[in-house]
């Protein structure tokens, strides 16, 4: 990993892999960081709790970006 940030309300991280089975591995946790959140929000759901919204994003790319802002006032820029 290169990089752990925080940016408002974004917590993102960098990471930086020589190969491209690392980069599955990487796509693998995200897989299963999507599925928890489904899982959770089932059971708050089931609890008449709010739900939990994330969006997960991956990118292969030598240009480094994270879409950060409030989804509210219609500012997203890339950090």
């Amino acid at each position: 990993m290169i990089e752990i940030g925080i940016r408002g309300d974004c917590v993102y991280a960098i990471y930086s892999v020589p190969y491209k089975e690392d980069f599955l591995d990487i796509a693998h946790w995200a897989f299963y960081i999507n599925t928890y959140m489904k899982m959770l929000n089932k059971l708050l759901e089931e609890r008449r709790l709010p739900n939990i919204k994330a969006g997960i994003g991956l990118a292969a790319n030598e240009t480094l970006a994270v879409k950060a802002g409030r989804k509210s006032s219609r500012i997203i820029n890339l950090v």
